[in-house]
């Protein structure tokens, strides 16, 4: 796996991180699942738009466990991954590939600015404050339901695209996410929450694979 592919993906997560309403163990948090879709645009080529398309696929979805998360990118060839707040590591699998790759969690990118803005918006039948990430490479702003908490402590390894201070800052996941790296748009929204309490064994335990290095 390249190195640059492995980024685009932590960026999904943030590229990533929203789960459903559904409170477990009197803790206060929100746990569950929810699919995303992706939508890509900009200036670019409509070969250069189209590539970046099907390297994120049309869709994804991200599940919640108290160890971390686990999420699934639908396109041609499946793409699973899970990321562990303990060592701040995200591992990688592709359908067809014996092999678990692994890699990290970092930013490489000097962070200019970030903060609220004063707009507010509705997204599926929620109210949502707006927050904005700017770095030498892109610009993301995020959308997101202030009662959905989520304790940052979940996610304070998790450095690329500086969403440890996201979290920080907001305490929730995003419901959408617009992300500007020239020549290049992506919109990501949730379009579907599901309050659903998965024993987390089944969903959230990454394979027992042979661990590869991203970039062998």
């Amino acid at each position: 796996m390249k190195k640059s592919s492995a980024a685009v993906l932590l960026l999904l997560f943030g590229l990533v991180l929203t789960f459903s309403c559904l409170p477990r163990k009197g803790d206060g948090e929100f746990y569950g699942q929810i699919t995303y879709k992706v939508k890509v645009g900009g200036p670019a080529d409509p070969e250069i738009i189209q590539a970046f398309q099907e390297m994120y696929g049309d869709s994804f979805e991200v599940s919640f466990t108290d160890k971390g998360y686990r999420m699934i990118v639908f396109k041609d060839t499946l793409i699973r991954e899970w990321y562990e707040n303990e060592t701040g590591t995200v591992y990688t699998m592709l359908d067809g590939i014996d092999s678990l790759y692994f890699q990290v969690s970092r930013e490489d990118n000097k962070l200019l600015s970030n903060g609220h803005r004063k707009e507010t918006h509705t997204h599926l039948h929620r109210s949502c404050k707006t927050y904005f990430l700017q770095d030498e490479r892109y610009h993301i702003e995020m959308w997101y339901d202030s009662s959905m908490y989520v304790s940052p402590k979940r996610f304070s390894r998790f450095y690329q695209g500086h969403y440890n201070i996201y979290y920080v800052d907001c305490q929730a996941p995003y419901l959408v996410q617009s992300l500007v790296m020239a020549p290049v748009n992506i919109r990501i929204e949730a379009i579907r929450i599901e309050t659903v309490d998965v024993p987390e064994p089944e969903w959230s335990e990454k394979p027992d694979l042979p661990l590869v290095p991203v970039g062998e």
